[in-house]
């Protein structure tokens, strides 16, 4: 009778291992899905929770959703003087708003005719950081990976697609650091990925012939990411990339 129920345990074990293994790649997928296309909401994993958690309904709030309403009635002006007014509100008080919304004012800027103000923006994101910003390492690496990603976007906008490829690269790199700060390294990117998404990229760049020297570059960096410079990384990007907009590594 022993020997059944040993048996029986076994092989309720085994199948929640097998369940887990099965899920672990979906997990990565569903976080992961996009640095070429729009994941950024889900960067923080289980601090996203925390952080909504303390959120509450403020003016601030009020104002960022007046911001949206501005923007969809075409009044892109004055949603960004009312987005200004919500980070001011915001910076006032002790609300915690993530990374993604100040991130809408470089969009707004772009959408606006004013490309050089963007970039200025993001590059306060990275340099100065935003009010009330979580000041663990991981999250602000992960703030990094989101920032960097959305920079992605706006040069592909603007088409500058091959100057995008490093920015792309840095928004995955900051991202897999967060997850080792974090203790999640579970959930990083195998070399499959990292190759696939190297080639997504200079796919848009249409340079996909250098594609596999730079996701080898890439993929050595990645094996010690606690050691990561990502001003040693853009430089050795450099080598195979044009010249790209100025920006500061975190």
């Amino acid at each position: 009778m022993w020997f059944a129920v040993g048996i029986l345990g076994l092989a309720a074990l085994a199948c929640l291992v097998w369940a887990l293994v099965r899920s672990g790649p979906k997990i990565r997928e569903r976080r992961r899905k996009s640095a070429l296309g729009g994941r950024q909401e889900q960067t923080y994993g289980s601090a996203t929770v925390r952080m909504g958690a303390r959120l509450s309904p403020s003016r601030a709030d009020r104002m960022l959703k007046e911001a949206t309403s501005l923007k969809k009635e075409g009044d892109i002006d004055e949603a960004i003087r009312t987005l200004r007014k919500a980070y001011q509100s915001i910076a006032s008080g002790r609300t915690i708003h993530s990374v993604s919304s100040f991130l809408r004012l470089p969009a707004y800027l772009q959408e606006a005719g004013r490309p050089d103000e963007a970039w200025q923006e993001f590059n306060s994101l990275l340099t100065r950081g935003y009010p009330n910003q979580p000041k663990n390492a991981a999250g602000r690496w992960m703030d990094h990976s989101t920032v960097y990603n959305k920079m992605r976007l706006f040069l592909q906008r603007e088409k500058k697609p091959l100057e995008a490829v490093t920015f792309g690269v840095f928004s995955l790199v900051c991202e897999e650091v967060g997850l080792v700060l974090d203790r999640r390294s579970s959930e990083r990117a195998d070399r499959d990925y990292v190759e696939d998404y190297i080639a997504r990229l200079m796919r848009k760049a249409k340079r996909e012939a250098d594609a596999p020297a730079i996701a080898r570059l890439v993929w050595q960096a990645l094996r010690k990411p606690r050691v990561i410079d990502l001003r040693e990384l853009g430089r050795d990007l450099d080598q195979h990339l044009p010249p790209r907009p100025t920006s500061r590594a975190p």
